[in-house]
């Protein structure tokens, strides 16, 4: 009798979360990484991956950048916004790929608390392009009427580069739309 794909990923995530515990950077980054893969594609079974969550958040103190960044973005598809004050302490990692995961995952966990950090990103003409681009996604994600706002500022000032303008116009069309196709239920 052959096994469910159910019961083949929890066999692979299960034998994934050792190497998180690995003493070699690769394996926390390659197990990070593959237990993410799975999970990003997999939103019917968030609880699959719950025994991930624990290793995963203490990775995100790690020596490596790489781990930090697979560990973080991981997170956004197997946790919740519990892990939010965690992933918070990163916004201001000094790698670029650490800082644009975790606010992706603060985005798509739609914490609540990370919008201060957002909109000081988001504003801050010192931060990369790209990042403050993720900064607007993740604060659309969030979708609080006054994020709208703040999107609607930036995308209006023209001082501001066109990428990080377009991005914002983008991202709050999306949440407008997110709105209208919601049916009144909270997103």
């Amino acid at each position: 009798m052959a096994e469910e794909p159910l019961e083949i990923k929890k066999k692979e995530v299960m034998r994934h979360i050792p190497l998180l515990y690995s003493d070699s950077w690769f394996d926390r980054y390659k197990a990070a990484k593959r237990i993410g893969d799975y999970a990003e594609y997999d939103n019917n079974n968030k609880g699959l991956y719950a025994p991930a969550v624990e290793p995963l958040s203490k990775l995100l103190g790690d020596s490596d950048s790489e781990v930090r960044a697979a560990a973080a973005r991981t997170l956004a598809f197997c946790a919740d916004g519990s892990v939010g004050e965690e992933l918070l302490k990163l916004v201001k990692d000094p790698s670029i790929t650490v800082r644009y995961n975790t606010i992706f995952s603060l985005g798509e966990l739609r914490v609540k608390q990370a919008k201060p950090a957002l909109k000081q990103i988001l504003k801050s003409t010192e931060e990369q392009v790209q990042i403050r681009g993720v900064a607007a996604w993740a604060l659309a994600k969030i979708n609080g009427e006054d994020d709208l706002k703040e999107l609607e500022s930036v995308w209006d000032d023209e001082s501001q580069p066109g990428a990080v303008r377009l991005d914002c116009k983008k991202a709050a069309e999306e949440a407008r739309e997110r709105k209208k196709t919601s049916f009144g239920k909270p997103l």
